[in-house]
């Protein structure tokens, strides 16, 4: 019998990607539903919302689906990429 193995890395380094990936959020967030405020729009402030919703989404996969590994060996080459990022 096989067993199913996942490795999942969680890299905390703080870098401009978070920086971004903050910046784009704010964006598509806040600026419709601000605007659907100032507008008196109640749709506007929906579709920032579900902006919210799907940029949360997105971002949570994008980074489960990049660090996660169904093999050891898999995930030693990312802990050595991740080490050598670290030691440049």
């Amino acid at each position: 019998m096989s067993e199913r193995i996942t490795i999942t890395i969680i890299d905390a380094r703080r870098n401009v990607r978070w920086w971004t990936t903050l910046f784009s959020i704010v964006v598509s967030v806040v600026g419709p539903v601000l605007l659907g405020v100032l507008l008196e729009s109640t749709a506007m402030q929906w579709v920032g919302f579900i902006f919210g919703l799907l940029s949360i989404m997105g971002i949570v996969y994008r980074d489960t689906n990049r660090n996660s590994f169904k093999s050891i060996e898999a995930a030693k080459a990312r802990l050595d990429e991740l080490t050598r990022e670290q030691g440049e």
